[in-house]
């Protein structure tokens, strides 16, 4: 992939979203959708997050790389996805 290739990713019910570039990329995730669940950004010991109440996206820009990363986790039942731009 090269910048300015469109990122997407979804998850089956009961399954956490991780999203973690290859090292050098860097990706700005536009939205993020889940149900009932988290999303939050981690570079895998420490997490920042974010809950969501039923039916909510996370319309905030969220700039990710290989150190601090994506996680969108869903809910029993549920399921989530986001979608962004590779910038580098």
């Amino acid at each position: 992939m090269v910048a300015g290739d469109v990122v997407n990713g979804t998850a089956a019910a009961n399954t956490e979203i991780i999203f973690q570039p290859a090292a050098s990329v860097e990706v700005i995730i536009l939205t993020a959708f889940v149900k009932n669940g988290t999303t939050y950004i981690t570079d895998g010991a420490t997490n920042s997050a974010q809950d969501s109440g039923a039916n909510t996206q996370t319309l905030t820009k969220i700039c990710i790389n290989n150190t601090v990363y994506l996680a969108v986790g869903a809910a029993t039942g549920q399921s989530g996805a986001y979608t962004g731009i590779q910038i580098q």
